[in-house]
């Protein structure tokens, strides 16, 4: 290992209970092969189309990132656009979810065979604006991941702090579990070649 790796640190960690809501700053995370514990547990489902509701998908559900969630003692909370705090375990959650949206969803916490969401095609999106129709192919959702929980791939969503300066975007934008901390001059983008790698956090080992 690099006198430069040995300088990565842990800088905060997240959890988003609700997929493509914004999240929760923690302090401590309980991590195992499903990933963190209360992390992207529930997501919305569209009821027309049976696909589960992504941000990546901006054009249908970027209200979504008005949206917050937090969980307390397995309790999962909704904050509204406007500040209004719902539970998700309420009666009228799917409704009010539904209205914010615009189309009828459904509030799941059991990701179904071949889940997938649409993610379309950033640079169409950049190119002819949000609310456009443009190429969205199909992302089965957490190959990588046992169990039920709605992530994109992997248990877990790491990135650093020089690609997020590289960049110039708030953590939020990318909703990761690990912000990592790098030393000045770290290179951007540098995640991207730790695959195969073990990193240590704390008591956990991950293999990128």
């Amino acid at each position: 290992m690099s006198s430069e790796d040995q300088q990565l640190r842990v800088q905060s960690l997240h959890r988003y209970p609700v997929k493509s809501m914004l999240g929760e700053s923690v302090g401590e995370l309980f991590v195992d092969a499903g990933g963190a514990h209360g992390d992207r547990r529930l997501a919305l489902t569209d009821e027309s189309s049976g696909r589960v509701a992504s941000a990546k998908q901006a054009r249908l559900w970027r209200a979504l990132l008005q949206c917050s969630a937090a969980e307390d003692g397995g309790r999962v909370t909704i904050q509204m656009p406007d500040g209004t705090v719902i539970s998700a375990d309420e009666d009228d959650v799917d409704q009010r979810l539904s209205e914010l949206l615009g189309r009828p969803v459904r509030l799941s916490d059991r990701r179904q065979e071949r889940a997938a969401i649409e993610r379309a095609d950033p640079e169409q999106v950049l190119d002819r604006g949000v609310d456009a129709e443009v190429d969205a192919p199909l992302l089965e959702l957490a190959q990588l991941t046992p169990g039920h929980s709605f992530t994109d791939l992997a248990p877990l969503h790491a990135i650093t702090t020089a690609t997020l300066e590289q960049i110039g975007a708030e953590t939020a934008r990318y909703r990761p579990n690990l912000v990592i901390a790098t030393p000045p001059g770290y290179p951007a983008y540098d995640e991207n070649l730790w695959t195969d790698r073990v990193l240590v956090v704390g008591g956990t080992k991950l293999r990128a």
